[in-house]
């Protein structure tokens, strides 16, 4: 009894951890808006630069939303809902790279709440 005992609470911590690893708080969810063509943005520096989608902030409802997720650069990652609904999300340390296909679950919380989402990787 003690064996199983020790064995499933040994299962469950390794369970637990690996959750953790692949577990990371997303700071922004932002909408994708396509701008005319020819559209164009400066940056910080003030250099121009050609834009073709600027990302909007936006409020999910309380929930959790499983996704394809694909890296677009450092911290941001693209949620991709059915056939065409697409999200970003900005995370805070996340280096993690996906293939095509990979899925994620994104957890929203209270939109007044101090961590308002989480990203776990499949």
């Amino acid at each position: 009894m003690k064996r199983l005992l020790f064995i499933s609470l040994t299962l469950l911590i390794t369970c637990i951890a690996s959750y953790a690893e692949d577990t990371f708080e997303v700071e922004h969810i932002f909408e994708r808006q396509e701008l005319p063509q020819g559209s164009k943005c400066l940056d910080q520096y003030d250099n121009v630069k050609e834009v073709k989608y600027v990302l909007i902030p936006i409020e999910l409802e309380k929930g959790t939303y499983e996704a394809e997720i694909k890296r677009i650069d450092s911290n941001l990652y693209e949620l991709k809902f059915g056939y065409d609904d697409v999200i970003y999300i900005e995370t805070n340390y996340c280096y993690k790279y996906t293939s095509y296909g990979d899925k994620a679950i994104l957890i929203v919380n209270d939109q007044y709440s101090y961590k308002k989402a989480k990203v776990v990787f499949m």
